[in-house]
């Protein structure tokens, strides 16, 4: 299935500045996808760049959604220079058999493609990694707004997402519960 995927410039940035960079973004984007109920906004400052500000939709259970998504990944991505953190927008496809679970249609994918400074480098001043930051930011903006609003199908009042490591190798774990559960399933009719 064809579903539309958007790509947002490399971000440059220092690792101990992931987390809150990743969380502005998805909150960024969250807050321009997800405009279906009344949503109260919320205005926050970076807790790292003071100058940068974003709306964010403000519900607690979302952000904590966000942050518990993030905080799991976070060391893993530390771990190597770059990579890329895609937000996947889905819908649950009711299962028609008795041993399955829904199935996850993804409607729309945003890739976060990232690279870390060098541990403590200090060749690149602060002004200019939060200029780097910003410009970065600001092109999201830009390509958000140029993008119609979505119209899906909503449940609890928001779109179900997904956040996820493109470069994560899968687990045993993953690719044994992937074997057992059979071959995938198609459906012609």
């Amino acid at each position: 299935m064809n579903f539309p995927t958007y790509t947002s410039d490399t971000i440059l940035m220092d690792p101990y500045q992931g987390l809150s960079v990743f969380e502005m973004i998805i909150h960024t984007i969250c807050f321009h996808r997800m405009i279906y109920k009344s949503i109260k906004p919320k205005e926050v400052a970076h807790p790292i760049y003071d100058t940068i500000y974003y709306v964010m939709i403000d519900d607690p259970n979302l952000h904590h959604k966000i942050m518990e998504k993030l905080e799991s990944m976070i060391d893993a991505l530390k771990e190597r220079p770059s990579g890329t953190v895609s937000l996947i927008f889905y819908h649950c496809k009711p299962s028609t058999g008795w041993f399955s679970k829904d199935e996850k249609i993804e409607i729309e994918r945003w890739n976060i493609p990232f690279q870390w400074y060098e541990v403590y480098d200090k060749s690149h001043h602060q002004s200019l990694k939060e200029q780097r930051v910003r410009q970065a930011y600001h092109t999201l903006l830009d390509k958000l707004s140029s993008i119609p609003a979505p119209i899906y199908q909503v449940i609890n009042d928001y779109l179900p997402f997904d956040i996820v490591d493109s470069n994560k190798t899968n687990s045993f774990k993953e690719i044994l519960q992937f074997i057992v559960s059979g071959p995938p399933k198609i459906n012609l009719f």
